[in-house]
């Protein structure tokens, strides 16, 4: 019995492993990231952040393909159960597992990507914040204002007081406070629809049409692009802060 349990599980690795080599090559996604790339002078930081990031859009573009592989073979294999089953009960439970992940393994899909990409995000501006704290001698807890969003609170910490010059435009600041709604929208209600107040400003910021919003493949695109300038915009700031603290010509 054991050894039907094994050669059965493995008929299923097999299995899986043909369909993946049929619609993904794996050389072909190891590219550069386009969102951000660290520059020349190392920084565990930034290059930490560059390679989760890489391997976050790697994650997201695959399993569209996965997703979008895996639903259409379940919907031509529900038509042809239909023709083959009997059991109207046995049927009506595919069906319902059909439709489920119809219905959200996108919505999964869309929302780890967004948790994670937000939470790398806040993770580089904590790093970022205790490296620059250390070069002032300064205990960021006693610089950080509790009522702003956490993303806020770094910033203005960089900014206001260590001094770094980080250019970040207004259009970068609307679209990066957008993302941050919809993530803890999802994160603390998991609701599939976006809020009115939401859907106003995302319409106003994309510009894009009255039709409802939610998260999709374009809006995870859209949020690796912002993030990504704008921590190219930090990185380029951490490096001038370090030649003017410490009197160095070049790195």
């Amino acid at each position: 019995m054991l050894k039907k349990f094994f050669q059965k599980e493995r008929a299923v690795e097999e299995s899986v492993k043909e369909s993946i080599s049929n619609f993904i090559d794996p050389y072909s996604y190891c590219i550069v990231n386009p969102y951000f790339k660290s520059s020349e002078n190392f920084s565990k930081i930034f290059s930490e952040f560059e390679n989760r990031i890489s391997s976050l859009q790697r994650y997201f573009e695959t399993n569209q393909l996965h997703i979008k592989n895996y639903l259409e073979y379940s919907k031509d294999t529900l038509n042809q159960k239909k023709k083959e089953i009997k059991n109207q009960k046995e049927l009506a439970a595919y069906g319902r597992c059909h439709f489920s992940d119809e219905e959200y393994f996108y919505e999964m899909h869309y929302l780890s990507v967004v948790l994670m990409l937000f939470s790398f995000f806040e993770n580089l501006l904590s790093d970022l914040s205790i490296d620059i704290a250390k070069s002032e001698d300064k205990w960021i807890e006693n610089y950080m204002d509790k009522s702003l969003p956490y993303i806020k609170r770094y910033l203005n910490f960089l900014v206001n007081e260590c001094h770094l010059n980080i250019n970040i435009t207004e259009e970068q600041q609307n679209k990066l406070d957008i993302i941050r709604k919809i993530r803890n929208n999802y994160l603390h209600s998991l609701e599939k629809d976006i809020p009115d107040e939401i859907q106003e400003e995302l319409k106003n910021i994309l510009e894009l049409d009255k039709n409802k919003i939610r998260v999709n493949a374009d809006f995870i695109s859209m949020s690796f692009k912002i993030i990504g300038e704008i921590v190219g915009n930090l990185e380029k700031a951490y490096w001038i802060y370090k030649r003017e603290k410490y009197k160095i010509k070049d790195l």
